[in-house]
């Protein structure tokens, strides 16, 4: 199916991007101490997190 396979290629991109994000998020506390801009990377973080469980609740749908 054409959907699925769209959806579990954005769903690839987007994993890739939350690991650069938790990459960035260790790099802003540990070595630059920067807290603010870590909350920010927090609050992207969980907004990419929600958005790749939407898409798996999207294959699902469309798989059963």
């Amino acid at each position: 199916n054409k959907n699925i396979e769209q959806l579990d290629t954005l769903n690839r991109e987007l994993r890739a991007e939350i690991e650069a994000h938790e990459s960035n998020l260790g790099a802003l506390i540990d070595t630059a101490h920067n807290y603010p801009e870590a909350a920010l990377a927090v609050r992207k973080l969980r907004f990419l997190e929600k958005l790749e469980e939407d898409i798996g609740h999207a294959i699902e749908k469309i798989m059963f």
